[in-house]
């Protein structure tokens, strides 16, 4: 048998064995009125070996340096699903990690759409997410607005008059800036 997983080289093999991250202390971020003039900054360190007696690691390199799952690396997510619930307290707690907003659309995109359907977006939105599924052969139909956001009876003029056999298929997605 032929394995085509993912190889996980070895944690000597990797040339980098601390990072030092210094941002805000969480406090100037959270209450910078109660904080002011405070410059104090965190230093998350970041190395081989992770926590250990002698040093705090935010994250053990040997795994952050890794092949991970699509959703990202556990301790980043736990760390984040901390952090949700303790500012947000949200009814759920999904964390997935990505390479930030476009990323996270043509993944939604790649989800739910197949080559030749037609995604309904503002009619001014950024290009970056709206261009992202053309390479996936998914079309996208504007839908006009105001200053209140998409026009209700937009959407109702679009989908009413919406020809399968001209336009294909209906619409199944709806791509807008709150």
């Amino acid at each position: 048998m032929l394995s085509l997983a993912n190889g996980e080289p070895h944690p000597k093999l990797f040339s980098v064995t601390g990072i030092d991250v210094h941002v805000p202390s969480p406090r100037k971020i959270l209450f910078p009125e109660q904080a002011p003039g405070t410059t104090e900054d965190q230093i998350l360190k970041i190395l081989t070996g992770g926590l250990t007696d002698e040093t705090r690691s935010a994250v053990d390199l040997a795994v952050a340096l890794q092949y991970s799952s699509g959703r990202g690396l556990r301790t980043a997510i736990t760390l984040l699903q901390q952090l949700n619930e303790m500012l947000h307290k949200p009814p759920h707690n999904n964390v997935i990690l990505t390479c930030g907003n476009v990323d996270a659309a043509s993944k939604i995109f790649r989800m739910v759409c197949e080559r030749g359907d037609t995604m309904l977006v503002e009619e001014f939105s950024f290009p970056g997410t709206t261009n992202a599924p053309l390479a996936m052969g998914v079309r996208w139909a504007p839908l006009r607005i105001d200053a209140k956001g998409i026009i209700p009876e937009e959407v109702e003029r679009v989908m009413g008059t919406w020809d399968e056999a001209k336009q294909g298929r209906r619409p199944r997605l709806l791509y807008t800036i709150p």
